[in-house]
């Protein structure tokens, strides 16, 4: 097995998270999972195995509990697979094998551009200065928030289900605690019949010292898009 350290950031978060991604050569069992977690000090770690049926099988652990799906340790993965495995640079598609199920995303990757050279430069900044939010949104009040919460847009679970077919679904802009992340993202799974992904990720230098990760979410029925950003850091 191999250990990879990462700090992962959200847009707009006050915060950043530590993940361990494990390399595993080999399957292992749910009780020798729960041993390494438990001896292990991070809050968020992805084990990664070899798949049969998918590019490579995920399973995620946050707080100590097993996850379907978890944002933060997709984005450290992300990472991590590019930095053993440069091929992935040139897949259009990728394939996760989960606990839900196989998680295929169109998948677009490049190196930054000059504009995310300079948001890098601003991000690594604050980070090294203490300055939260470290990455802010684009609306200034939404940066205004505790730090042991996210803003995740979501949508209005209630209108989703009365209104199955409408045009338009409102996205409602939700604090949740960081614990409680990973539950949100795991809903969007229930919420939506019909959905796409679209996965960037964008590189820091040929040694991916570092990724920006933008996964778009979209409903094939109505159109409607979710946009979830990271940035994955070496740690």
């Amino acid at each position: 097995m191999e250990y990879v350290q990462h700090q992962v950031l959200r847009k707009g978060c006050n915060g950043q998270n530590d993940v361990t991604v494990i390399l595993c050569s080999s399957e292992l069992s749910k009780e020798e999972r729960e041993q390494i977690v438990k001896e292990n000090k991070q809050k968020e770690i992805a084990f990664l195995f070899p798949s049969d049926t998918a590019d490579f099988r995920a399973i995620f652990y946050m707080h100590k509990k097993e996850q379907d799906l978890c944002f933060l340790g997709l984005t450290a993965t992300l990472q991590t697979l590019l930095q053993q495995y440069p091929s992935y640079k040139d897949y259009s598609k990728i394939t996760i094998e989960t606990n839900v199920g196989p998680f295929e995303m169109d998948l677009v990757t490049k190196e930054f551009s000059l504009k995310d050279y300079q948001l890098y430069g601003k991000i690594k900044t604050a980070v090294n200065s203490e300055q939260t939010p470290y990455w802010t949104n684009d609306v200034p009040h939404l940066n205004e928030y505790p730090k042991e919460c996210f803003l995740l847009d979501v949508p209005e679970p209630s209108l989703v289900l009365s209104e199955p077919n409408t045009e338009h679904y409102f996205l409602k802009s939700t604090l949740v605690r960081r614990e409680d992340i990973d539950e949100n993202f795991a809903n969007l799974f229930s919420i939506f019949d019909q959905l796409k992904y679209r996965l960037q990720v964008k590189w820091h230098t040929h040694q991916i010292e570092a990724i920006f990760v933008t996964l778009y979410i979209q409903n094939l029925a109505t159109g409607s898009m979710l946009r979830l950003d990271s940035l994955s850091l070496e740690a």
